[in-house]
């Protein structure tokens, strides 16, 4: 099997103690651009995305948290479009981001329990 060395640069940022400290950069292997396709073929889907579908169909407080989680992410587009950032809004960045992790953190232990 032939692999392609195909890595994405990432920013994270770390909390300690609930403080912001200094966002930094990490390597992340991108499995589904090496491969091309999700494993399994390019039709199927894999079981996690099968998970979500029938999270979204049947479990409506995983709607509730995706749709937050969404709407949080529109609104943080919106503001890192802008060509300056006051302070207010760099304030606002960083609430918007731990809302949206909060949101994701949920999803996840939904996602658990059916596992």
């Amino acid at each position: 099997m032939e692999f392609q060395s195909l890595i994405r640069f990432r920013q994270k940022e770390n909390t300690l103690a609930g403080r912001d400290i200094a966002p930094h950069w990490f390597l992340e292997w991108d499995n589904e651009l090496a491969c091309g396709a999700p494993s399994g073929g390019e039709n199927e889907m894999t079981k996690e995305e099968e998970l979500i579908e029938r999270m979204m169909r049947e479990n409506e407080e995983f709607v509730k948290a995706k749709q937050a989680h969404a709407g949080l992410a529109k609104q943080l587009e919106e503001l890192e479009k802008k060509a300056f950032l006051t302070p207010q809004d760099e304030l606002e960045i960083k609430i918007l981001k731990k809302k949206k992790l909060a949101y994701k953190d949920q999803m996840e232990r939904i996602l658990i329990q059916f596992r």
